[in-house]
């Protein structure tokens, strides 16, 4: 099993931020974060493919 070092809170985070800026994203990072955020909406399940890709958008919009 694999343990996520992100916290529920942690992952809202980072998808707000994402959603924050989500007009500097490409069209599939944008459909991407919607997607995260409808998932989030629901049950926070997210796998752990999502929460990298999520990750990568988040540092590139905090850190760019």
């Amino acid at each position: 099993m694999v343990s996520s070092c992100e916290t529920d809170a942690e992952i809202i985070d980072m998808v707000y931020a994402c959603q924050q800026s989500i007009d500097t994203l490409d069209y599939w990072e944008q459909e991407f974060i919607k997607q995260a955020s409808h998932k989030l909406d629901d049950d926070y399940d997210l796998s752990s493919n999502q929460l990298d890709m999520l990750t990568e958008i988040y540092k590139r919009v905090v850190f760019e």
